[in-house]
């Protein structure tokens, strides 16, 4: 094995890490944004859950696709577009989760 073969298969290592950690990040944000009653977001100033609800469920779709792409080896693996929708579901975790949780109204 040479260093050109060692390198790519960490590479593709690496991107398959990033890829899982991303589908499990996006998934998480889904599932914790629809356990949030809809009057909570506007009563804390944040966007509405619709809102939240499509920009978690568009960057679970996309991580969890990228990440089968991965996993297939089969067509483009975009990182950038995985790399959005962690940044997506980070922004909820951190930003307006932590506000609306256990406030149900």
């Amino acid at each position: 094995m040479n260093a050109y073969t060692l390198l790519v298969y960490a590479m593709m290592t690496v991107n398959l890490l990033l890829g899982i950690i991303a589908a499990v990040l996006s998934v998480m944000a889904l599932l914790r944004a629809s356990s949030v009653a809809d009057s909570t977001y506007t009563f804390y100033g944040k966007r509405s859950k619709g809102f939240w609800m499509a920009m978690t469920g568009g960057a679970a779709v996309v991580s969890v696709l990228g990440l089968l792409a991965s996993l297939s080896g089969v067509g483009p693996n975009s990182m950038l577009l995985q790399l959005i929708a962690a940044t997506v579901s980070g922004v909820f975790l951190a930003g307006v989760y932590p506000s609306v949780r256990n406030r149900n109204f």
